[in-house]
């Protein structure tokens, strides 16, 4: 299957880590699995901010304790090492931690917040991980004009707003686009997080995937 590739270009304080956390959470919750790399422009950035917003809103959402979140890996309880999210700095001398990702029956996925800091580098070994199973690839705050996050911020998908640009070079990811077009761009974050606890047994339901 061709990998999902999303690109979100804005400006500041609209909620771009927010929307991080809600993709990364959504991935995890519906793929079982699911393995990820999630990584931002500086290490400030991805440990302060874009990690800590993941923390935040894994602990609201309604698939919350299926996962341990430390300070630098999620992972599924039950499945510690073949279902899970690590954080990883964007040094070039640390692109080898970004290498042999794969998941041939579930989800390979990297988020890259800031993207405009992250190295070409980077990019070219994220590549590798995105050949098999369901692979997606989001980069945030892209402001590039050569390479892949620019080609995915250029084609934007009819009926969007223009916040997602989305290039799946292929029918076999239509229906994730779609879903991802649609939901991310909801405040409710895919459904993961209900406005109250006492919603949260009857939404699980649907996001049972094992």
């Amino acid at each position: 299957m061709l990998p999902v590739r999303f690109a979100t270009s804005s400006g500041h304080g609209i909620g771009k880590s927010v929307l991080v956390a809600f993709i990364v959470d959504w991935i995890m919750s519906t793929r079982q699995h699911a393995q990820g790399t999630l990584t931002a422009n500086t290490f400030t950035q991805l440990s302060t901010r874009t990690w800590a917003t993941l923390q935040t809103w894994t602990k609201r959402c309604i698939t919350w304790d299926w996962f341990e979140v430390t300070g630098e890996r999620m992972y599924h309880k039950q499945f510690k090492e073949s279902w899970f999210c690590s954080a990883q700095s964007c040094r070039e001398d640390n692109s080898e931690a970004f290498a042999g990702q794969h998941a041939a029956t579930s989800c390979s996925f990297y988020v890259n917040d800031e993207d405009s800091a992250v190295p070409d580098k980077i990019h070219e070994v994220e590549e590798g991980g995105l050949t098999d199973g369901e692979p997606m690839i989001s980069y945030s705050a892209t402001r590039r004009v050569l390479g892949a996050p620019f080609t995915a911020r250029r084609s934007v998908p009819s009926g969007t707003d223009g916040l997602f640009g989305a290039s799946t070079r292929g029918r076999a990811n239509s229906a994730t686009k779609n879903s991802l077009s649609s939901g991310a761009r909801t405040a409710g974050g895919f459904g993961l997080f209900p406005r109250s606890r006492a919603r949260s047994s009857a939404q699980r339901r649907r996001f049972a995937v094992y």
